[in-house]
């Protein structure tokens, strides 16, 4: 997809790949409506390089499935990741035993900022890291409801993570390892 992308929900949408990524933009992607998308991908349920990622409403229902390379429900590799409102449910599932390879359910490159919303997620691994949610610089959580669910059987489960400042102001957070 092109840069700058807004992408309006409206009814049922489905958008499935065994190839990477079910919905990869170059620059910032804006989700805002009403309506339900379902985004099932071979690495990453929704990728966003070169740009930030805001969440304004609708249900989003992210898969992401590896055996070799990491499974991402939602990877803004450079950027900020905003969700203000809406319904995500993201799942990284990672079942190869190469302890390079994670699931990751949420990752900002930089700052991951839940102002509000619902949101699960769940992760897990074999032998790799399994994060649920985590930034490259800041995380903070200002309102809306958080659940995370994180399992290895050998490797690292972490429920939050951040390279830099965690500030949890208002909300509920959830977190189990």
């Amino acid at each position: 997809m092109g840069s700058n992308f807004a992408l309006i929900l409206k009814g049922e949408n489905f958008v499935a790949t065994d190839v990477d990524s079910a919905i990869d933009v170059v620059g910032d992607l804006t989700i805002s409506g009403d309506g339900e998308l379902v985004a099932i991908g071979e690495h990453k349920a929704i990728h966003v390089m070169d740009g930030d990622m805001v969440i304004n409403g609708g249900d989003l229902e992210l898969f992401a499935f590896a055996n070799d390379g990491d499974a991402m429900g939602i990877d803004v590799a450079d950027g900020d990741l905003i969700i203000n409102d809406g319904w995500i449910d993201a799942t990284a599932v990672n079942s190869g035993t190469d302890v390079t390879n994670g699931a990751y359910g949420l990752w900002a490159g930089n700052d991951l900022v839940i102002n509000g919303g619902d949101i699960d997620v769940v992760t897990e691994s074999v032998n790799g890291e399994s994060m649920g949610i985590g930034a490259g610089d800041d995380a903070i959580v200002k309102g809306g409801y958080t659940t995370v669910k994180s399992t290895t059987e050998t490797g690292i489960a972490t429920a939050l993570y951040a390279d830099s400042w965690v500030v949890i102001r208002d909300g509920i957070l959830d977190l189990c390892t």
